[in-house]
């Protein structure tokens, strides 16, 4: 019984270890979509900042977004009015649904 217990608590042990370092993981690689990009819209160049919480400010003005979807390839969000935002990654586009237009990202390096 007792070396029954002690199996036990090694299995939950590592089963919850094994799930923090994943989820640690998996927050240091979204982690890409942070910081600060640039587009060009009608040749006048926009930045779009992304903070460390997903908020999406362009030139400096919050968009009121919320997360919507989020993994290694893209961040979904919602803007204020309802329509959808997609930063698609490693292609560095953004996708603009209310004007139904993709533009490529430079990023500030």
């Amino acid at each position: 019984m007792i070396y029954f217990l002690g199996s036990l608590i090694t299995v939950l042990s590592s089963f919850i270890y094994l799930k923090k370092k994943k989820q640690a993981e998996k927050s240091e690689g979204l982690s890409k979509y942070q910081g600060t990009w640039f587009f060009s819209v009608s040749q006048q160049k926009q930045q779009l900042q992304i903070t460390s919480d997903y908020t999406f400010l362009i030139n400096g003005q919050s968009l009121g977004t919320s997360v919507v979807e989020i993994d290694e390839y893209r961040l979904v969000v919602r803007d204020q009015y309802g329509f959808y935002l997609i930063f698609s990654y490693p292609e560095q586009t953004l996708y603009d649904e209310s004007a139904d237009t993709s533009y490529k990202l430079l990023s500030e390096k």
